[in-house]
């Protein structure tokens, strides 16, 4: 009977040697853990019926006898002169290396480890070991169970009343007062030195967190960057060199990431996990502060650009792209005139919004795609669109090639698109996280409203967002139980954009 490789299915008579796993890049424990033995099933058989030719023989030989006997004498001048001990006393110099490589065996092997203590486990399940409580397929008295509630409810109020009072001691110890009730999560302070009034969360006052440093006033603070927002500001900088990092002016009192003063233009870092609605509720913020601050900013004649995280880890090409069409730092310019206009396939026109566009491709009916020799920008269009309310044409992407600046690009395509369709009106939506419109008004385009935001969700320590419209409840799902009640069981938080602008081009207004 003959084995067949998992990887590449190629068949072998008795084993799968190590010279063919090599040329998949796996070792032989690598394949075993994926995919089983490397014997045959023949082979294996004969493995384990195999016996030792010397099984349960005694030594007759006088060479390995005399072999034997001196070895042991050996063994035992060494235990007399004390430089090894019986059995298995060690002396604590021996159990320190020991333990020492023991430890740094298991942190670099940490998958056998892992994959040792399961097989422990699994062995013991096989030996009929019971892991589960002692009170399985069993119950508690009521007496019982009332008992236990009386019990854990004071154990509950002392261990609470105990870290309260060791919280106010801290809060003494660093000469502040407290203002309101300890019980509360939010603790209102005053400095004694400073007489600066200011608020911090319980957790801050945990021995892992505290520190004598707390006063806003005493000790000002320097705000913590992140890497990645680090690398934005860094980015920028090289496009703008007046671009200031963490930007805060007495006149509007908010912070901007990123701020380049000679354009009034700001860009903010939104983290996935620190601009959840989980996160920005517990710190007493609305789920909605980002679309606030936009506005905030726009009455105050400020551009406000929101990147979200994801978009800067996963779309770093075409974010850096975007930013730099925005302040002007493009360095390949090439005028529409020069171009030539066509319709294109939709696999060309999704394979060029995927590499292009922040948000990728999306459905489209009609496709005209910009040539100067190769394909240097796309615009999209569908018609009908229930989703969003559609029924007429929608201008849904428009994707310039990245780092690269087509004067004229969009009009060019607009205008191409409304010979060959000749459409009554023409509907389309700006991100107002990164666009002002200014695109649509040169397109001849109104704006209807600003639109409200809307929430995406994600799961914890990814780098992802999913659109509402893809985890909306279904017919499996209960329904006394709310979409959003529902995600939430399921791990998911919701992160919240600042909404989209509806524009719309009519033929009579556009003609």
């Amino acid at each position: 009977m003959s084995i067949i490789c998992q990887v590449c299915q190629r068949e072998f008579a008795k084993i799968i040697p190590w010279q063919h796993l090599k040329t998949h890049n796996v070792t032989s424990a690598e394949y075993k853990n994926q995919h089983g033995s490397l014997y045959s099933e023949e082979t294996r058989k004969k493995f384990q019926e195999k016996i030792p030719h010397n099984k349960g023989q005694k030594v007759t030989d006088p060479g390995h006898l005399a072999r034997l006997r001196s070895a042991i004498e050996k063994r035992e001048q060494r235990f007399q002169a004390g430089e090894i001990v019986r059995g298995s006393k060690k002396t604590p110099e021996q159990r320190g290396v020991l333990s020492r490589r023991t430890r740094e065996y298991a942190a670099q092997n940490p998958q056998e480890m892992r994959a040792r203590a399961q097989k422990a486990v699994d062995t013991k399940r096989q030996q009929g070991y019971d892991f589960g409580s002692n009170m399985r397929d069993k119950k508690h008295r009521e007496s019982t169970k009332q008992i236990i509630g009386e019990r854990s409810k004071l154990a509950n109020q002392k261990k609470s009343q105990q870290a309260n009072d060791r919280i106010l001691s801290r809060i003494t110890n660093l000469d502040l007062v407290l203002k309101n009730d300890i019980q509360e999560w939010n603790l209102d302070l005053r400095c004694i030195r400073c007489d600066t009034d200011f608020s911090f969360t319980k957790q801050y006052f945990h021995l892992s967190k505290i520190t004598s440093t707390i006063c806003p006033k005493c000790y000002p603070r320097v705000k913590p960057v992140s890497g990645q927002e680090l690398e934005l500001y860094q980015f920028i900088k090289t496009l703008r060199p007046d671009a200031i990092s963490g930007y805060r002016s007495h006149y509007h009192g908010k912070e901007i990431d990123v701020y380049i003063p000679g354009l009034q233009i700001g860009f903010e870092y939104n983290g996935l996990y620190w601009h959840s609605e989980s996160v920005l509720s517990h710190n007493n913020r609305s789920p909605k502060s980002d679309y606030e601050k936009l506005l905030m900013f726009q009455s105050q004649g400020i551009r406000l650009i929101q990147i979200f995280e994801d978009e800067w880890v996963n779309q770093k090409d075409i974010v850096k792209s975007r930013v730099a069409n925005i302040l002007g730092g493009t360095s390949q310019r090439i005028p529409a005139r020069q171009c030539s206009v066509r319709e294109i396939s939709s696999k060309d026109a999704s394979s060029f919004c995927d590499s292009n566009h922040v948000m990728g491709s999306g459905r489209s009916n009609v496709r005209m795609g910009l040539y100067h020799d190769d394909l240097v920008a796309v615009m999209t269009f569908s018609k009908n669109n229930i989703s969003r309310k559609v029924t007429s044409w929608e201008l849904n992407r428009y994707a310039p090639k990245i780092n690269l600046s087509v004067v004229g690009g969009a009009s060019k395509l607009f205008s191409a698109f409304l010979r060959a369709h000749d459409p009554t009106t023409v509907i389309s939506f700006s991100d107002n996280r990164w666009s002002d419109g200014g695109l649509y008004q040169q397109l001849g385009f109104e704006k209807i409203n600003s639109g409200a935001p809307n929430y995406w969700y994600t799961l914890p320590n990814t780098m992802t967002r999913i659109h509402r419209f893809n985890l909306r409840k279904n017919a499996s799902d209960p329904n006394d139980v709310t979409e959003r009640e529902l995600r939430k069981r399921q791990g998911y938080d919701r992160v919240w954009d600042s909404g989209s602008s509806r524009w719309q081009w009519s033929k009579k207004n556009g003609a």
